[in-house]
């Protein structure tokens, strides 16, 4: 009847694979076999002694703490290995070292043992309590008891390796689904076996006839990334296929009704089942805000070149009004002279000199315009795609650039072309501070934080510092420091902050660094 019920439970097991509960409902069934309340299961892995077991329990042996933190030795193991037999728990028969082991089992109640041995291997312990009629276990008994373990042992450890195998799945499957890069794998005829969450979820949002399929699995590469949404995709894969080799396919396009994006996409393959064949493996990553901000960083540091460019032609102009200065001079001599001949060249010559200047104020037109476009933005942000951008400029490479931020804060109404830019202005600058002190062990930290109604960001250094006669020129005047500089910077930067309802304080000690505090306010009409 055991062996009746035990058969019926690996067929279960099969179809719906659970190993506590298999070794649950098993010791129930012997418990009946016996009829005893309570019995007990200690079991570890196959082929290992000495590693953390298992433990199941029925009746008063559930709650038994002591034997359910039983721990046998490396001798113990050997003996009830070589032994394999039904054995009385009050009479052992240990060599050496099996009082305790005895007094644990004697206090608990427990009454006969019977070794789960497999391939010379111990996996562990079965003991059953007292029989419910109070009648000991003959030798038929124990003869019944080590016939049916010696029946369930290897299924005992085929099941055990399954359920390991499960959960070895489920964990890699759960890494997988972790990971925020889309991941598919194809077969070796390029159907689809498996994606992780967040690659259906990124095909689902990218292509609205997906909505209408069930189920991915086994669908063909060209369904997974159709042409018409992911254009030349599958060429350019085929392509890789035939290369062999792990590869990187840049700025993949897809397009759709409403947006286009780019990706990255990795080709690889895993040869984890050498009989089917290499699966394909590919992972695709969404890069379009990467760039954008990427193109936004090269414009804005365009229009800091402009900056540049506007400082050379402010002293080209400086140039101009001297010679318009004396050319005047000489006009008011040649018609006091009344020398017309004279006086008639000397005015072409000074308007042509007009015309030079007004070619180079055009120049000074964009640089003056800045026009705001707001929108929803987290400050953080800002200041993570600057730093990646600044990071790699030759006056950053011997600078230590630290940023602390507040991963809390909340987003607030910017320009964020605008707020990029005083950010970079002051970060160049913090790097020109740095230079002109020579220093070797120069540093830049950005914080950002909060109070109630404020966002705050500071920025750090531990350059040259500010002179203290010009600290209160700061951001109200055209003002310089630079031997070839403008002072357009830091009067764009006090607009910037005005539009923005931010204020800007600062500290500095000459020699010794500058950090300057910004506060925006949370809630702020540009109106």
């Amino acid at each position: 009847m055991a062996l009746d019920a035990l058969s019926k439970l690996m067929e279960q097991f099969s179809r719906q694979p659970n190993f506590e509960e298999l070794i649950d409902v098993m010791l129930w069934t012997i418990s009946g076999q016996f009829s005893v309340a309570s019995a007990f299961a200690i079991l570890q892995r196959p082929g290992k002694s000495r590693v953390r077991s298992t433990y199941f329990a029925t009746g008063v042996f559930k709650v038994n703490k002591e034997l359910a933190g039983l721990r046998l030795s490396h001798d113990q193991c050997f003996y009830f290995t070589e032994s394999r037999r039904v054995q009385r728990a009050d009479n052992l028969g240990f060599p050496v070292g099996g009082t305790d082991l005895e007094s644990t089992l004697a206090d608990a109640g427990v009454k006969i043992l019977c070794p789960v041995v497999h391939n010379d291997n111990f996996m562990g312990l079965i003991g059953l309590g007292d029989r419910v009629s109070r009648k000991g276990f003959d030798d038929d008994d124990m003869d019944l008891l080590s016939t049916l373990v010696s029946a369930i042992t290897p299924f005992i450890v085929n099941s055990h390796l399954f359920w390991q195998i499960a959960n070895l799945n489920k964990w890699y499957l759960d890494i997988l689904n972790s990971v925020q890069h889309g991941v598919f794998v194809f077969d070796e005829n390029l159907k689809l076996r498996k994606a992780n969450n967040a690659g259906s979820d990124m095909l689902r949002g990218l292509n609205p006839y997906l909505h209408l399929v069930k189920s991915l699995e086994k669908a063909p590469i060209e369904l997974v990334f159709p042409d018409m949404v992911f254009e030349n995709w599958i060429d350019r894969i085929r392509n890789a296929i035939l290369i062999g080799s792990d590869s990187v396919l840049d700025n993949m396009l897809v397009k759709t009704d409403e947006s286009e994006s780019i990706f990255n996409v990795r080709i690889g393959w895993s040869s984890a089942d050498p009989d089917n064949g290499k699966d394909l493996i590919v992972t695709i990553d969404d890069v379009t805000r990467i760039k954008e901000n990427e193109q936004r960083m090269f414009e804005l540091q365009g229009f800091a070149d402009k900056g540049i460019m506007a400082s050379s032609i402010a002293h080209e102009l400086n140039n101009f009004l001297a010679l318009l200065m004396a050319g005047v001079q000489m006009t008011q001599l040649s018609i006091k002279r009344g020398d017309s001949g004279k006086t008639a060249v000397t005015l072409d010559k000074l308007m042509e000199n007009v015309r030079k200047m007004k070619r180079f104020t055009m120049g000074l037109t964009d640089f003056g315009m800045l026009g705001s476009s707001m929108q929803n933005a987290n400050l953080n942000d800002i200041i993570t795609d600057v730093l990646s951008f600044v990071k790699v400029q030759k006056r950053f490479t011997r600078i230590k650039l630290t940023a602390n931020l507040d991963f809390n804060l909340p987003v607030m109404l910017m320009d964020t072309d605008q707020m990029s830019q005083l950010l970079l202005n002051f970060l160049n600058n913090a790097a020109d501070a740095i230079a002109g002190l020579g220093r070797t062990d120069g540093a830049i930290g950005l914080t950002t934080s909060q109070t109630d109604n404020l966002i705050i960001l500071t920025v750090a250094d531990n350059g040259s510092g500010i002179d203290p006669e010009i600290k209160d020129k700061l951001f109200k005047e055209q003002l310089t420091t630079k031997e070839d500089g403008h002072g357009f910077g830091l009067m764009t930067c006090a607009r910037i902050l005005e539009s923005h309802g931010g204020k800007i304080s600062f500290k500095s000690a000459v020699g010794e660094g500058t950090t300057f505090r910004f506060e925006f306010p949370k809630e702020y009409d540009p109106e």
